[in-house]
């Protein structure tokens, strides 16, 4: 993209990450970039003057969002979520003859560890594509995976 060629090495990682957020969750959200743990070497002001270069290079948009009731804002990448939209829309060029589909669930097996994927807490969580480190929905403080880890290591009968 154009611009992204004059930014300084701390401008990029900056890109990168709002990069990222926008193609795996529709982007970030402004107060959540600055605890982002690839970013915390990098002072909050710096990411906020950051984000502002970017927004001026037309790198990045920020998106007024409500979120429970609160008002604040989402950067993205400019340019990554219309190519996402339009891979979403995208007519599939799948025949009916070519899919695949399974109908036994798929089992992972070591010697102490016999567990379906189904059986994975993160594969019924309504906020699985919102979930990621340093976010709102963050798997190192979930209470369902610690649960599930503490059951699958025998620590805690399963219940």
């Amino acid at each position: 993209m154009e611009g992204s060629s004059q930014l300084t090495p701390e401008e990029t990682r900056v890109y990168e990450v709002i990069k990222r957020e926008t193609k795996s969750s529709g982007g970030i959200k402004q107060s959540q970039i600055k605890k982002h743990p690839e970013l915390r070497d990098i002072d909050p002001r710096k990411i906020t003057e950051i984000v502002k270069k970017l927004k001026k290079l037309n790198l990045v948009k920020r998106k007024l969002i409500n979120e429970g009731g609160e008002r604040c804002y989402l950067l993205v990448a400019e340019g990554e979520e219309e190519m996402q939209q339009s891979i979403a829309t995208e007519p599939s060029n799948t025949s009916s003859s070519t899919e695949i589909v399974t109908t036994t669930p798929v089992t992972f097996t070591s010697p102490s560890l016999d567990i379906e994927i189904l059986d994975i807490p993160c594969m019924r969580c309504k906020h699985v594509f919102g979930c990621g480190i340093g976010r709102t929905y963050d798997p190192l403080h979930c209470p369902l995976i610690t649960q599930f880890i503490l059951e699958g290591s025998g620590i805690i009968p399963k219940s």
